[in-house]
């Protein structure tokens, strides 16, 4: 599924990586008219060699506009800003099929020339009345549509079903955790204030992502399938059991409306918290049992029975765990926690490393890695994955311990664990452009190394 929440947009390969999402969002989105508008419109200008500076001039623009999104913009606004890259190339299509009509020397072409784009866009304009107000969810037919995207590609990225959902809740809700509000999770409490701010009784806003949504208070959530794990929305068990209205267009969901109905992970992770792991245990297999897509529930199983050491059944819940969420961050952390306290310290590092490439910011995959090459005599390689959090800005209290833990394990003055971290951090942010902040490091360096 293309993801566009990669926070990390500063390093060259990141860019190129954006400019292949634009790009490929566009071939996937533009309808399958203006590509045959715009391949007339190339063919033609040059055998009719006419109106060639008017098409390579808005090529020209829509290329420019692409390679300024890619350099400029952060991944969640990529869909905004399309929409400036696109319309130089319907301009280019239009161009097209006018010059097939002009350049038709028999009456059947001329109509052939302006029947093809209306036949084209016949699909097109059916989605965008049958589909109002969720039209802008398209995808071309050389994408198989809407239908054939779901679980492939976002679908929900504006938010826009957020409104019909809090219209729901706001007709039909009822109290459950509370008697005197009502709870309504949703991705964002900014959405979710604006929709609810007229309601009748007072509400009150829990901001959770899909995963996480367990841990929280609520008597419903409203989420866009956005951020949805792709294997969790094509398994047998998605919509959840606890579904009680469902925002649908071309027979996909888009947004679900969720009501709680069972409070087993909530208090089992109340349990854990108290460290009553028995307790906890069997309340959260149960949340599993009633919703096989419950994440958070299974996290917490694997943490609770890594607290009594049960290493076969920790073992069980991490695999049920990836096989919904495969390339989950926690879930593949725990993966290589389990492998390392198992002796096969090669897939721990292996797989430390893949979380590093999927996601750079995630903290705990440097610190584990760290830990592992410390234990291992590998100090350099020790230092070096710690110090890199600070390419991705993540480098914190915890990193800074940790480094200074590789240089006691190697008996040297932690003061040169300080030096270390200054000098990398004004190479790392001089190199990204970041000049202020590579003064002062710069300057911290100098002032350690002349008080030794």
């Amino acid at each position: 599924m293309i993801r566009f929440s990669l926070e990390n947009t500063e390093s060259l390969p990141r860019r190129r990586f954006i400019l292949l999402i634009v790009t490929s969002i566009m071939v996937m989105t533009i309808p399958a008219a203006v590509f045959v508008g715009m391949l007339l419109a190339l063919g033609l200008c040059f055998v009719k060699k006419t109106n060639r500076a008017e098409i390579i001039t808005f090529l020209a623009i829509s290329v420019l506009a692409i390679l300024l999104f890619s350099l400029k913009s952060d991944t969640t606004s990529i869909w905004q800003h399309l929409l400036y890259a696109e319309i130089p190339l319907y301009i280019v299509a239009a161009i097209g099929f006018d010059m097939l009509v002009e350049s038709s020397r028999t009456k059947a072409t001329q109509i052939a020339g302006i029947a093809i784009p209306i036949l084209l866009m016949v699909m097109p304009a059916i989605h965008i009345f049958r589909c109002h107000p969720y039209s802008h969810i398209y995808y071309n037919e050389f994408t198989g549509g809407v239908s054939h995207a779901f679980g492939r590609y976002e679908l929900e990225n504006y938010g826009t079903s957020n409104r019909e959902a809090a219209q729901w809740v706001s007709d039909n809700g009822k109290y459950n955790l509370s008697g005197n509000q009502l709870f309504v999770a949703t991705r964002s409490e900014k959405a979710g204030k604006h929709y609810f701010g007229e309601y009748k009784y007072e509400v009150s806003i829990v901001e959770t992502r899909w995963a996480e949504r367990a841990n929280h208070i609520w008597d419903y959530a409203i989420f866009p399938v956005t951020g949805i794990e792709p294997e969790i929305l094509t398994s047998q068990y998605f919509p959840p059991k606890n579904t009680v209205d469902t925002i649908s267009i071309d027979n996909v969901p888009i947004c679900l409306v969720l009501q709680r109905t069972d409070t087993c992970d909530l208090y089992g992770r109340g349990y854990l918290a108290n460290n009553d792991v028995p307790h906890a245990i069997e309340l959260l297999e149960m949340a599993v049992y009633n919703d096989p897509t419950n994440e958070s529930a299974m996290i917490n199983l694997i943490d609770a029975n890594l607290r009594i050491n049960n290493k076969d059944a920790m073992k069980k819940w991490i695999d049920r765990f990836l096989e919904i969420a495969p390339r989950d961050d926690v879930g593949n952390y725990y993966n290589a926690y389990y492998q390392n306290i198992t002796g096969n310290n090669d897939e721990a590092e292996r797989i430390s490393k893949e979380i590093i490439e999927y996601n750079p910011r995630f903290g705990l995959a440097y610190m584990f890695l760290s830990m592992v090459y410390t234990l291992q005599k590998r100090y350099d390689e020790a230092e070096s994955i710690i110090l890199s959090t600070v390419d991705y800005d993540i480098y914190d209290e915890q990193a800074a311990r940790q480094l200074v833990r590789v240089y006691n394990a190697q008996q040297k003055d932690i003061r040169e664990a300080e030096l270390s971290y200054y000098d990398y951090a004004y190479k790392s942010y001089d190199r990204r452009g970041k000049k202020e902040l590579a003064e002062k490091f710069k300057k911290l360096y100098e002032e350690t190394k002349n008080k030794q």
